[in-house]
């Protein structure tokens, strides 16, 4: 058995689909900003109910972007610790002050009661992650406070494409957000980003920033970086976003193969983030969290043949990078850390896979607890 933990996927349409437009591509000479990077932009709008959409070479790019517009020089963001260390990165190039928060330790989002003790009069945003694709169901509430308090609420909707919560679209919940085209993602173009808002300004600025500040007269209004993305990365994202109401019900019949297992038989054993009728969840990851040790759980799938993963198994203030720089113990999120793994979950994987991943999890748990989950053999 060779089953990846996550694996870019691409149906035999979409691959005869893009060598041709990529010809068409080479032939017409524009290989940024053209019809594709257009054709891209268009499909993101509707997806997220944005105004207004850029794409750009990343999704640390569109976070470093908006955050340069909202002029959060010396100003406080709030960042959950469970996220990326790109995001230290952006808020760092736009002069910001990064605050940790803690998560919620049932579906591992930014925790409320932390996020609300830290806002203080300098606090200038808050970038809320959508992790794996869960969109908090506290959501409507940050907002309120985000409304009340002045701050900017930036939603990081990297792994959240095509999310949903109630009447909340990941991608058009805050003032702003950030979408990523890494290979992981739900959609890809094997690299690339995206910013989406409903804000004009912003949306002009996002514009000129991805071409070194310079708009199409040549004239610099600002220094800044070349962040736009390819023809061809584009195309790529736009074929698959053709299929994302497919590529989401696929990988939630898996997900929800495997919660059925979990919720039926182990639920004491391992904790899942919270199902709702209401949420549409792409599933980016499938996260459980476990008081097993997770290092004999990842060893007793590989040597058989399936890789684990995880979804930041190194929280923030854990990087040697930069962990000097924070003191503030996190216990929800250092727990977190090491007490989780994610199963595979992606269109490479048929539900037959699914079954026998979801199966092998019953065998470690019943290797680890033999009286419970096997009964003697004796005389009637």
């Amino acid at each position: 058995m060779n089953i990846k933990n996550s694996l870019p996927w691409f149906s035999s349409e979409d691959k005869t689909a893009f060598l041709t437009h990529s010809k068409n591509i080479l032939e017409s000479g524009v290989l940024i900003d053209g019809q594709y990077t257009f054709n891209l932009e268009s499909e993101v709008r509707n997806v997220t109910s944005s105004n207004y959409a850029v794409s750009l070479s990343s999704g640390t790019a569109a976070l470093e972007i908006i955050l340069k517009y909202i002029h959060c020089e010396n100003r406080e963001v709030l960042i959950p610790n469970n996220t990326f260390i790109s995001t230290l990165y952006a808020i760092q190039n736009a002069k910001g002050i990064p605050i940790l928060v803690d998560i919620d330790p049932q579906n591992y989002c930014i925790n409320l009661k932390d996020f609300i003790s830290k806002i203080n009069i300098n606090t200038r945003a808050v970038i809320l992650v959508h992790v794996a694709g869960y969109v908090t169901e506290q959501i409507e509430e940050i907002q309120k406070i985000c409304a009340e308090k002045n701050i900017l609420l930036i939603e990081d909707s990297s792994h959240a494409f095509g999310a949903k919560y109630k009447d909340y679209k990941a991608g058009s919940i805050g003032f702003a957000s950030a979408c990523s085209f890494y290979p992981t993602k739900i959609v890809t173009g094997g690299t690339g980003g995206g910013l989406t808002t409903n804000d004009k300004g912003l949306f002009d600025f996002a514009m000129i920033a991805r071409s070194h500040g310079t708009d199409r007269m040549g004239i610099n209004h600002f220094l800044s970086s070349n962040w736009y993305i390819s023809e061809f990365s584009a195309l790529l994202c736009y074929l698959q976003i053709k299929k994302l109401e497919m590529i989401i019900k696929k990988r939630n019949e898996i997900a929800t193969l495997y919660s059925g297992i979990i919720l039926g038989e182990y639920s004491e054993h391992f904790i899942i983030q919270p199902i709702n009728n209401e949420r549409i969840h792409p599933y980016y990851k499938y996260i459980v969290g476990t008081n097993f040790i997770v290092e004999e759980i990842v060893e007793y799938f590989k040597s058989r043949g399936i890789a684990l993963g995880h979804c930041y198994g190194i929280q923030i203030n854990q990087h040697p990078s930069v962990k000097d720089k924070f003191s503030e113990i996190m216990p929800n999120s250092l727990n977190y850390a090491g007490k989780h793994f994610t199963l595979p979950c992606h269109l490479g994987l048929s539900l037959s896979d699914a079954q026998s991943v979801i199966e092998l999890l019953g065998n470690f748990v019943k290797q680890k607890n033999p009286k419970k989950y096997y009964r003697k053999v004796g005389k009637r």
